[in-house]
């Protein structure tokens, strides 16, 4: 499955869990992403059963790192100003940090003194990818920040890009780059 089609089985189920949340709750509900969480859960685990099996994503989410990712979303597209219908920019948003492409390309835009950027530094070490991980300092590099500036609108790192034949995407959040790396490159993943 390519990572189109993830991203569009993503979006429909995304459509699918809006669609009943709004038949169990008419009026607004403050607690949106647990119900959403509880509702994607099981419908993603039976997807498959892994990056290698050809599930949706690369990695198996918790409740709780489910509920975060929501939430992630929500205050990315918040802070873009993103107009797309929320269910495609969620489905966009999932697979950019959490469905992996072959043959990929990998830059981490970083700056030294930045604590998460040294917590993705020590697992590139840790897991051998200094020659696989292209390495881009936003202030050594100027270049650099205007190209995270006029990828993301913001010049907030870590940010992984991941650039394949299939998409060019931008991963930001260290616990996801981490995750990422250690389930693609590390020796159980």
């Amino acid at each position: 499955m390519t990572r189109e089609d993830k991203r569009a089985s993503l979006q429909r189920l995304f459509e699918e869990t809006g669609a009943a949340h709004h038949e169990a709750f008419a009026a607004s509900d403050p607690d949106w992403p647990l119900w959403y969480a509880d509702y994607l859960k099981p419908k993603l685990s039976a997807r498959g059963e892994g990056p290698r099996d050809g599930g949706q994503l690369c990695v198996e989410l918790s409740r709780a790192e489910l509920v975060s990712a929501l939430l992630q979303a929500e205050d990315e597209r918040d802070a873009t100003g993103d107009a797309r219908p929320w269910a495609e920019f969620y489905a966009e948003y999932f697979c950019g940090r959490y469905v992996s492409c072959s043959e990929e390309r990998l830059s981490l835009y970083y700056f030294p003194s930045c604590p998460y950027c040294r917590r993705v530094l020590r697992v590139i070490e840790r897991l051998g990818l200094q020659d696989r991980v292209e390495l881009r300092d936003i202030t050594a590099e100027p270049g650099r920040r205007a190209e995270l500036l006029a990828a993301r609108g913001r010049a907030t790192v870590p940010v992984l890009r991941c650039t394949s034949s299939e998409a060019d995407r931008w991963m930001p959040e260290s616990r996801d780059i981490i995750r990422y790396l250690e389930t693609r490159f590390g020796s159980s993943g």
